[in-house]
C-alpha cells in the first residue's frame, strides 16, 4: 500500500479548496501557512499566492506566543516558502539558486530601504526560510543556513534585530529559528 505518491501533484486534489491550488508552489506556501495558522491562530497571516508579496509569504505578529518548535524564535517572524522538485537534476543547487534570487531581490530592497511591500523587513526579528524539498546532507542544509545567517547578518536594517542560534544542533528534523532552514 502506498499512502504518498513518488512526485508531488495537486492535480487530483478535490474538494473546495483545491481548485486555489493549480501549482505546488501555491500549496506548498499555503501548507506551511496552515500550520502557522493553525499554532499562533488569529496572529499568523498568509500572503495571497498571486502578485508581489515583499518576500513575505507567512508572517506572525509581534505579539505572539511562542512554544514548542517555535519556543526560542523572537517575533514578528517573517516566513519565505519556495516549492523545489525533488526529482529534478542537483536538487541541492536548485535550493541555493532559489535563495539565492530571494537574497537578490533582498539585498536591494534593504538598499532602498525597506519600500512598500518590504515594508515589515523594518520590524522583523526572525526570518524562516521554508523549503518544500528534502536537503541531499547536512553539508547542503549546514551551507544555507550560514549563507542564510550571514547575508542577515550585514543586511542593512536587520542585523542589529535578528539573532541565529539553531534549535537543533544536531541537524535531525526541522530546524526553526531565526534565519534558519526548516526543510
Amino acid at each position: 500500500m502506498t499512502l504518498f505518491p513518488d512526485r508531488f501533484s495537486c492535480q487530483g486534489w478535490q474538494g473546495t479548496r483545491a481548485k486555489h491550488f493549480a501549482k505546488p508552489e501555491d500549496a506548498f506556501q499555503q501548507l506551511v501557512g496552515d500550520a502557522l495558522i493553525g499554532r499562533f491562530s488569529a496572529m499568523a497571516h498568509v500572503a495571497s499566492t498571486a502578485g508581489r508579496d515583499g518576500s513575505i509569504d507567512a508572517w506572525v505578529e509581534a505579539n505572539a506566543l511562542a512554544s514548542g518548535q517555535f519556543d526560542r524564535f523572537s517575533f514578528p517572524l517573517i516566513v519565505e516558502c519556495k516549492h523545489h522538485d525533488e526529482l529534478a537534476q542537483n536538487p541541492g543547487r536548485n535550493i541555493e539558486q532559489g535563495w539565492r534570487e530571494v537574497k537578490r531581490k533582498l539585498a536591494a530592497q534593504a538598499t532602498e530601504g525597506w519600500l512598500g511591500l518590504y515594508a515589515p523587513w523594518k520590524q522583523a526579528r526572525a526570518y524562516l526560510y521554508c523549503i518544500s524539498s528534502r536537503l541531499p546532507n547536512q553539508q547542503v542544509r549546514t551551507e544555507l543556513q550560514q549563507e542564510i545567517r550571514d547575508f542577515l547578518a550585514v543586511c542593512p536594517t536587520t542585523s542589529a534585530r535578528l539573532s541565529f542560534p539553531c534549535k537543533s544542533a544536531s541537524g535531525t528534523g526541522p530546524i526553526c529559528r531565526d534565519g534558519a532552514v526548516l526543510g
